[in-house]
């Protein structure tokens, strides 16, 4: 598996890059490498199917509020956006 991040993810880090703690960051890495090695997420990360509007997407946690929503398709995991619920679904 390889990754690719869209533009609006690599925006988002930005953003978040002040506000992430070293512990949300590790475990943002930590997620990533169960996902590439295409081993399932620990319960702890509680990755789950998104229905509706985005159903075909996933979403995992990496600390507090602050998710992550990709999809896998073709041995490619497509990292889209991050950060808060509000900010990554709108709600």
């Amino acid at each position: 598996m390889r990754l690719s991040r869209s533009k609006q993810f690599k925006k988002d880090m930005r953003n978040l890059s002040l506000s992430m703690g070293d512990k949300q960051f590790q475990s943002l890495v930590e997620a990533l490498t169960f996902l590439i090695n295409e081993e399932p997420l620990p319960s702890m990360y509680r990755d789950h199917a998104l229905s509706g509007r985005l159903s075909g997407y996933r979403e995992f946690y990496v600390g507090g509020d602050t998710i992550v929503l990709y999809t896998v398709e073709d041995e490619v995991i497509y990292l889209l956006r991050v950060g808060s619920h509000a900010e990554v679904l709108g709600m």
